[in-house]
């Protein structure tokens, strides 16, 4: 549980579950979601990179990257693979971010390039 941007509330819960609050009222809580369908692991941490992208991190490698304030949500498959429940994801800046895994994994975001 903790604080978005813009002050709502956000949660994750069993089985992979995400919930914000309303964004006048800390006390309602829209319907939660779940990023992804059809899987046995669980959230286990959300952050901000800016005020519409979210990121979550789970048991068995899984991360998930929300564009749109968490209304869809889409599998970051380049660490898909890595053999590591993810704790913790902390973004410094919008371009510095890293995320904590067991056994001393440490994934550094890195921002994708833009074309000239």
């Amino acid at each position: 549980m903790g604080f978005s941007q813009d002050g709502r509330l956000w949660l994750l819960a069993r089985g992979g579950i995400v919930q914000f609050s309303e964004p006048d009222s800390t006390e309602e809580w829209n319907e939660a979601t779940n990023p992804e369908f059809s899987t046995s692991w669980g959230l286990l941490d959300l952050a901000y990179r800016t005020p519409e992208e979210i990121w979550v991190a789970g048991g068995s490698g899984n991360l998930l990257r929300s564009n749109d304030g968490g209304v869809t949500w889409e599998k970051d498959r380049e660490v898909e693979n890595i053999p590591s429940n993810l704790y913790r994801i902390v973004f410094v800046t919008p371009d510095r971010g890293f995320i904590l895994g067991q056994r001393g994994t440490l994934l550094r975001y890195q921002p994708q390039s833009q074309a000239a």
